[in-house]
């Protein structure tokens, strides 16, 4: 992504900030998420993330979230771009028996953007800014970065930026379907599970133990297989309206999950039936009509 600056920066809808605390935080937290907070976190600056979802007892997602951890003993932050705070802490308070642990939702108080750029790790680290969270981004194949910060913060965080680039929310859709990332829960929720939309290895823990979820996780690594894939898929003319079908001849084969207009058509990412991808390549979005949608 060329830009004149070198940067590029995009205000972002913050979801869910929840604080979490408590002595028994960690431990609670690691019986929950599906990776492994053990070993699994990555250092960015001066704070710790890591990536992974919340499931249900079938294996189903309810939510994504990014683990933010700091010096402070017994605290954690959960990040989402995209699932509410209120469904997050809704899951895991249905969880806390007798742990010493609390949540808060601060999403109100906070602010988020994305950063792109060479640099920028370096930029922040120097920028005096109080208590900000960074850590890397899910938004395409170029290296990009969430930045959390108090709205108290804003003028400084916007000063710092005021030559970079800005993106729209349209170019982040665009990086971010050529990459074939999923978000949740537009391209997977409830119905869904994570190795049929791409999340698996870098999301997953199969070596942990115990958490909500897991003994089909299990099953899913050893079988191998799922019956639906997410793919990126293109089409020509106007985007169709989401929800929308996905057809071969008669026969509904999965749904377009998430489109963006681009060039002189569109890109999308569509969960399809396996055995409908052995055979055919290119599909409808309607049945009984000539193929629309090809795969990308």
């Amino acid at each position: 992504m060329e830009t004149k600056s070198g940067y590029s920066y995009s205000i972002t809808t913050l979801s869910a900030w929840i604080r979490v605390t408590g002595e028994d935080s960690a431990h609670f937290l690691q019986g929950q998420f599906s990776n492994d907070l053990k070993d699994g976190f990555k250092k960015c600056i001066n704070n710790w993330y890591l990536y992974g979802l919340w499931l249900d007892h079938k294996g189903k997602i309810i939510a994504d979230s990014t683990l933010v951890k700091t010096d402070v003993s017994h605290q954690f932050w959960i990040h989402s771009n995209d699932c509410l705070a209120a469904d997050i802490c809704a899951r895991l308070e249905g969880f806390i028996i007798a742990d010493d642990v609390s949540l808060s939702n601060e999403t109100e108080q906070w602010a988020s953007l994305v950063l792109f750029g060479s640099n920028i790790r370096k930029l922040l680290k120097e920028s005096n800014l109080k208590d900000i969270y960074i850590f890397n981004g899910r938004r395409g194949t170029e290296e990009s970065y969430e930045v959390i910060y108090p709205r108290s913060e804003e003028a400084k965080v916007l000063e710092i930026i005021k030559d970079f680039d800005r993106l729209t929310s349209k170019d982040l859709e665009i990086l971010r379907i050529k990459a074939g990332i999923p978000r949740i829960p537009q391209d997977g929720g409830n119905t869904d599970l994570p190795q049929e939309i791409g999340l698996g290895l870098d999301t997953i823990s199969f070596t942990k133990g115990c958490y909500v979820g897991q003994e089909v996780m299990a099953r899913l690594n050893s079988r191998g297989r799922t019956r639906r894939k997410l793919c990126r898929v293109k089409g020509d003319g106007v985007p169709p309206s989401l929800p929308c079908a996905v057809f071969d001849l008669d026969a509904k084969v999965g749904e377009l999950k998430s489109v963006v207009a681009y060039a002189s058509g569109y890109l999308g990412l569509a969960l399809l039936s396996v055995a409908a991808l052995e055979k055919a390549s290119e599909f409808s979005l309607e049945a009984h009509t000539t193929p629309k949608l090809k795969i990308d």
